[in-house]
């Protein structure tokens, strides 16, 4: 099993807030066309071999303007793991590797040239504690691959290689994959670290030129080789920005209508402002991901034209049924609501590997640290070119809804103090990624500059904000059966008084 320990730290934004979300602009896959199967990597003193050694050093995540800090983890459970800690925001990102119990970690190999491209399959030496890993091996040259005669022939003149760490245990016709492990929910607390699980993200190192030293008869790098993230992880935080207090409300049964009530819940007031006021309970919420490499098993290859890996590029281009394409990851579902993607025909997915959680008013205060028991989502994407959106809904948006369960005084320069409805924002609850770097924004746009997607990790905030409306939504009548018990239950959780 690979091993990846990690621990977080965020970054500026990456995508741009907007009403609806805009047609992904596919790209075709540019990868070349490579050997299967994949070469074993044998002992590099095997009689006849090719002799390749090689020493890498981890590289932190590209940060931008902002950072999530983490703690160093010592050697835990044998797994790819990644870290989370606090409570500060503006610190680097760090991740290490942890080996299985030969102390090494499975790696995929790829060497390539004007000849072709050669993958192997090998085993790589932890190595600094976690923060490198040493290759030292060989590689038979036998009928299988005529490819690697020809390098061996003219000396690795003209040769690179690349290698990846962190692909599902179990290839799929001699070709490895990624399969993602979902979106993760976490609960911040301070002094807390909480662990993400197996095999979280990959690791790479790309583009190394290769020569041939007499000396150790060896094949080495001309360059320092350095590992870093394949892809990009988001991180989601939800700030709620309604009105903390709201009226209290009661019924006499489910078909009756609502009335403003007191301390003792016998009252009933024809206005709201006589009423008891107390706190209006979280908002719940449910993560969504639209067309995200987060979403389906990515095939991994190595693209000779620009030197980079292709991770699920070779489903961009699929048909505008895309979901009947692809193996979805675990922890996601085909949600409600209007589609979006490919051609129109792809809807949100519900992030269920990190199910319905709650906010609360005045949840993430601060754009620098987190607050204590805030919740917010981790998602890793393996593609750095994909195209798509995150966004939230609220299933059962209580107290959100613009009902009168939902009413609050407030006061306004454009309409003075007034007790309006307060109903859930929805028009910008979307986060798009910006593909290519725009002229200007528009169309209600907030887009984000950027250069790679790849090594970097990107924390968004979704700001949950009131429509004031002065006319009451009819939500609440048109669900009545379920609405008022899950009031009622919402009432006892948060310990407001009926």
């Amino acid at each position: 099993m690979k091993k990846i320990f990690m621990t977080l730290a965020a970054v500026g934004l990456f995508f741009s807030c907007s009403k609806e979300n805009a047609e992904p602009q596919l790209q075709p896959s540019t990868q070349q066309g490579q050997e299967t199967p994949a070469i074993e990597a044998v002992d590099p003193n095997t009689p006849g071999a090719i002799r390749l050694s090689l020493d890498a050093d981890v590289e932190p995540f590209a940060v931008g303007s902002g950072a999530f800090v983490g703690e160093d983890a010592g050697q835990g459970a044998r797994a790819t793991e990644a870290i989370v800690g606090g409570p500060n925001i503006n610190s680097a990102i760090s991740y290490h590797i942890t080996p299985e119990a030969d102390g090494k970690v499975p790696v995929v190999l790829y060497l390539y040239g004007s000849e072709g491209i050669v993958p192997i399959g090998a085993r790589a030496t932890v190595t600094k504690e976690g923060k490198g890993v040493s290759l030292s091996l060989g590689v038979l040259l036998n009928s299988t691959s005529g490819t690697l005669k020809k390098f061996a022939d003219k000396k690795m003149n003209g040769v690179k290689l690349a290698f990846i760490i962190g692909h599902d245990a179990q290839w799929v016709n001699n070709v490895p994959y990624f399969t993602n492990k979902g979106a993760r929910l976490i609960t911040y607390k301070a002094g807390q670290k909480v662990t993400l699980g197996d095999n979280y993200i990959m690791l790479k190192a790309t583009d190394i030129p290769l020569k041939y030293d007499a000396t150790s008869k060896s094949v080495v790098p001309t360059k320092p080789v350095t590992l870093g993230m394949q892809g990009y992880l988001i991180g989601a935080r939800f700030r709620n920005r309604f009105p903390a207090k709201m009226y209290k409300y009661l019924w006499d049964k489910p078909s009756s209508d609502p009335y403003a009530t007191g301390p003792t819940g016998k009252e009933k007031y024809a206005s709201p402002k006589y009423a008891e006021v107390i706190n209006r309970p979280p908002l719940d919420i449910m993560f969504r991901v639209d067309n995200l490499s987060a979403t389906y098993k990515t095939k991994i290859s190595y693209s000779t034209s620009n030197g980079e890996f292709s991770i699920g590029r070779d489903l961009e281009s699929t048909s505008a049924n895309i979901l009947s394409k692809r193996v979805m990851s675990p922890g996601f579902k085909k949600g409600p609501g209007k589609a979006h993607g490919n051609g129109g025909n792809e809807t949100f997915l519900d992030a269920t590997s990190a199910g319905v959680f709650y906010v609360p008013v005045g949840s993430a205060p601060s754009d620098t640290q987190f607050s204590e028991g805030e919740q917010f989502v981790i998602v890793y994407c393996p593609n750095p070119h994909d195209t798509g959106s995150i966004a939230y809904r609220s299933p059962k948006k209580l107290f959100y809804d613009g009902s009168p369960f939902s009413q609050m005084e407030g006061t306004w320069n454009d309409i003075g103090t007034r007790i309006v409805f307060h109903g859930l924002a929805n028009d910008k609850n979307s986060f798009i990624k910006v593909q290519n770097t725009p002229t200007s924004p528009s169309n209600n746009k907030h887009e984000i500059r950027r250069k790679s997607a790849d090594n970097k990790f990107y924390f968004v905030t979704f700001t949950i904000e009131s429509n004031r409306m002065d006319s009451g939504s009819a939500f609440w009548s048109s669900n009545r059966g379920i609405m008022f018990p899950l009031y009622d239950a919402a009432l006892k959780q948060y310990k407001i008084k009926k």
